[in-house]
């Protein structure tokens, strides 16, 4: 029978010195109950495996052990590769989440889109008691043909997202939505785990985005910076396009507001990380118009970092940054 030939490679151990770095899995010859023991290459460690052809996908983690009975395992999700006949290589880094390629996925075909619409459907017209609190019947109905006709094409991950989360909001029903904390490890990957973050946390004052703390590498994002614009897109627009994704109960729009500041904590979602790279797709460079604390405007360009890499930066940068929820 064919097989598939996988290269499994780690870096970024921890600190404590562990004897062996193994891995386990869901799919023989991998196991959850014995590791395989990755053989050390200057700092990474890799290990090839040959596994049967199979439909399933691949689920793994790596552990670090000087007896396996007793090993330290990642603290993230399991981690996946689609079990393809062929070479395969996987590369991680040790307790940092997958990060999946969106271009490499393929699109959700419309069938599948269909069959969730039917759900959501069900849901939003037999199930939910507030369908109608602050929508007419008409209104529900044409959301719900507008979702439809979407679903009817293959959309991405991302474009699905939105169009359930817009549906969702119109509901006006904050415990109703695409939710930010218990989706599957893909979508994770895709809302939460990209290098399309802000590097700067900031707060609406008013109609301006204002700068709280400074993840970038450029001095100009200083504490009151105001920000005009993101790649030649005034911050108001932006604000206003993201404002119909974001779910709160009734006419709170200030609540909606909240949502759409960023905090940079890792222990908590922001609303504007989710939904500015999907709205606003970003690349690694953000072209920032800027109004500094001498009242001067002028233009910089900084980089998109990961939630991760932002949230670490802003906790040895600043003192006072929250490291956890009970420093809050």
């Amino acid at each position: 029978y064919s097989q598939s030939e996988i290269t499994f490679y780690l870096e970024d151990l921890p600190q404590k010195t562990f004897s062996k770095i193994g891995i386990r899995g869901n799919q023989s010859p991998l196991s959850w109950d014995k590791s395989i023991e990755l053989k050390k290459y200057k700092d990474k460690y890799s290990i090839t495996v040959e596994f049967p052809e199979s439909e399933k996908v691949l689920e793994f983690k790596f552990v670090c052990f000087d007896t396996d009975d007793q090993p330290t395992w990642e603290n993230v999700s399991n981690r996946t590769i689609e079990n393809n006949v062929g070479v395969l290589e996987s590369r991680s880094s040790w307790n940092k989440e997958q990060i999946v390629d969106i271009d490499s996925l393929a699109l959700i075909s419309s069938d599948a889109l269909l069959e969730d619409f039917k759900l959501i459907r069900t849901m939003v017209l037999e199930v939910h008691p507030g369908t109608y609190r602050y929508n007419t019947k008409e209104e529900i109905q044409r959301e719900l043909e507008t979702l439809e006709a979407k679903f009817s094409n293959p959309l991405t991950y991302g474009e699905a997202y939105l169009a359930i989360s817009r549906l969702t909001a119109q509901l006006k029903c904050d415990h109703t939505k695409a939710g930010f904390n218990n989706q599957n490890k893909l979508v994770n990957s895709v809302i939460h785990y990209q290098r399309d973050k802000l590097p700067f946390t900031f707060r609406w004052i008013e109609d301006k985005m204002v700068v709280i703390y400074n993840a970038s590498e450029n001095d100009q994002l200083s504490k009151g910076t105001v920000i005009k614009s993101i790649n030649a897109i005034p911050v108001q627009e932006i604000r206003n396009s993201l404002l119909p994704f974001v779910g709160a109960d009734g006419a709170t729009d200030g609540n909606r507001l909240s949502k759409l500041e960023v905090n940079g904590y890792d222990f908590r979602y922001n609303a504007f990380d989710i939904f500015y790279p999907l709205v606003f797709p970003v690349d690694s460079t953000l072209h920032l118009e800027i109004i500094n604390l001498k009242g001067e405007f002028t233009q910089i360009e900084v980089s998109t970092l990961s939630r991760d890499e932002r949230s670490e930066i802003l906790i040895h940068r600043y003192e006072e940054f929250p490291k956890n929820r009970d420093d809050m």
